[in-house]
């Protein structure tokens, strides 16, 4: 049998992160991922407001979202990666544009829409910076519903 549990950089398996995103990938049928980077400094606060506002779209049940550090960008900024649930099938584009108008954001700061088509490995990807080395990182994840679809 395989082992498909990652390995940080110093060799500790990291089960808390796995059992985190294993757990966020079977609360929703997520159907898209996306990230959304405009450049600047991306606050806990702002990514929340953000997360809440896609996930009250009419088409949209869930959003997962995490904000991830950008190392390289000097002065420092960061990007929002996005797992998407929607009611139903909905073209990359006209998402792109849901997105777009809830979170007043032009079109170019929203990453290509896509289809999710392994979940348990897009959120281990998504929510890769969640925990590390049993040390939380400077990160910011959340759940949001949209209430009227429950």
């Amino acid at each position: 049998m395989k082992n498909t549990n990652k390995v940080s950089r110093d060799g500790v398996i990291d089960q808390n992160r796995l059992r985190v995103s294993n757990e966020y990938a079977n609360m929703f049928n997520w159907n898209y991922t996306t990230f959304i980077r405009n450049y600047s400094l991306i606050t806990d606060t702002w990514a929340a407001l953000w997360g809440q506002m896609i996930a009250n779209r009419r088409s949209v049940k869930a959003v997962f979202l995490t904000i991830e550090k950008d190392d390289y960008k000097q002065p420092p900024t960061n990007h929002v990666h996005l797992a998407i649930a929607t009611s139903k099938p909905i073209e990359p584009d006209q998402l792109s544009d849901k997105i777009t108008k809830a979170i007043n954001l032009k079109k170019k700061h929203i990453g290509n829409i896509e289809p999710i088509r392994g979940k348990e490995e897009t959120l281990r990807y998504i929510s890769k910076h969640i925990r590390k080395n049993d040390r939380y990182i400077n990160t910011y994840y959340n759940l949001f519903i949209n209430k009227s679809k429950n």
